[in-house]
């Protein structure tokens, strides 16, 4: 049985990183889909703290072509963490992977970091 992943973002100025941030996670995702890999990710959630740009919009439209892509609507700016743990609340995922929405964290790192954990 494959271990899920859930990755989290929050997201508050994402519009400059959000597609190129989604496009990486595809490729990881890809790489998961093998048989032989132990994990297997279920969905991105990007938990939108009430955002001033376009990210919701974007989201929304890579949801189209992503169906893995889940987006959570906060009613208020609550900040990073908040955000955090209300994607954490809404996942599926056995683990839990946080990502920042700048691309600070290289997603095909992921699959190395969770193998060796698996093991």
């Amino acid at each position: 049985m494959k271990i899920l992943l859930s990755t989290i973002t929050p997201v508050y100025k994402g519009e400059p990183h959000i597609e190129a941030l989604v496009r990486s996670l595809s490729r990881v995702h890809q790489e998961l889909k093998d048989p032989r890999c132990p994990i297997e990710m279920a969905e991105a959630i990007f938990v939108v703290d009430d955002a001033r740009d376009d990210s919701v919009h974007i989201l929304e439209e890579l949801q189209e072509t992503f169906p893995w892509v889940k987006v959570i609507l906060l009613s208020n700016n609550f900040g990073q963490h908040p955000a955090t743990m209300a994607g954490i609340l809404f996942s599926v995922g056995d683990w839990i992977v946080t990502l920042d929405e700048d691309l600070q964290h290289d997603p095909h790192q992921i699959k190395t970091l969770i193998e060796q954990a698996a093991k």
